[in-house]
């Protein structure tokens, strides 16, 4: 799982790099996305997905060692963790969602 969380992390600041690009370097001037009350909800919702992944992240760094008498990894993972992570995927979803109406002119 750390593993994951890793990978997850790294393309999240992909993600994120590549959205500030469109937003102030290439295609529509900035005040196309600034004045789209959809655009400004997505930015929020990828900050909430950071704020919401880093309860997580430091959960499987601290336990990403611990293994059991086979050599296999075992680590119960907290109920409040899975929460988070649940949410996270909620948010992932909504995020695609806001961007297709986006590409409709809703918003605007």
């Amino acid at each position: 799982m750390s593993r994951v969380d890793a990978v997850y992390g790294i393309s999240s600041i992909l993600v994120v790099a590549a959205g500030l690009t469109l937003w102030f370097g290439v295609g529509k001037p900035a005040h196309y996305y600034s004045d789209n009350h959809l655009f400004i909800t997505k930015v929020v919702l990828v900050g909430l997905l950071g704020i919401l992944s880093i309860k997580p992240t430091i959960f499987f760094l601290k336990n990403r060692k611990k293994k059991d008498d086979s050599g296999e990894e075992m680590v119960v993972v907290p109920t409040s963790v899975k929460r988070f992570v649940y949410a996270e995927i909620l948010v992932v979803v909504l995020i695609p969602l806001f961007a297709v109406l986006m590409a409709r002119g809703v918003g605007l």
